[in-house]
């Protein structure tokens, strides 16, 4: 038997080659169980926190905006007259329009009526759609916070002369 006898320094060679193996196939097993799983399943948290945040800046965004427009709405009912009344307002600009002889306004209730919310129901009859229209620009216009809750309907005047229309108006009392 021919032994190898290897010199020492070659043994210590051979023996931290086979330390560094065995430390290399430890740590390719050991990595993507242990530190690599914890550090990915850390970045998709993070990701998934990121895209959270995001989206509470969306909302947060969009309830700003909204808060302003009801400052803008807030600031237009300010500049509205206390003593502004929908029913008498809504006649004027009949009147205005002369439209009044062919409309029909009275006070409506519906069940999401309330008494800060008031409403009239407006029927014109033979009213072309320029005259309507105009109508609908002075309401708009006024800036007193009218807008056009409901449209029971819109067809032909029975004389075929313009329309028919029936539509519900609302504001906000101050």
């Amino acid at each position: 038997m021919n032994s190898l006898k290897l010199e020492k320094r070659d043994t210590v060679a051979i023996i931290c080659a086979s330390l560094v193996l065995l430390l290399v196939l430890f740590m390719a097993f050991y990595l993507p169980v242990g530190p690599m799983k914890k550090y990915r399943q850390a970045q998709n948290e993070l990701n998934n926190t990121r895209n959270e945040l995001h989206n509470l800046q969306q909302l947060k965004q969009e309830e700003l905006t909204r808060l302003q427009s009801q400052d803008e709405l807030r600031q237009r009912l300010s500049t509205r007259p206390k003593s502004f009344d929908l029913i008498p307002f809504v006649d004027q600009v009949l009147r205005e329009t002369a439209l009044n002889q062919r409309a029909e306004l009275s006070s409506s209730r519906s069940r999401a009526n309330t008494s800060r919310q008031p409403m009239a129901e407006l029927e014109l009859k033979g009213v072309s759609l320029e005259e309507l229209v105009t109508f609908l620009h002075r309401i708009y216009d006024s800036n007193n916070l009218v807008a056009i809750y409901q449209v029971d309907h819109i067809r032909p005047a029975q004389d075929n002369k313009g329309l028919d229309l029936s539509l519900k108006l609302v504001t906000l009392k101050v």
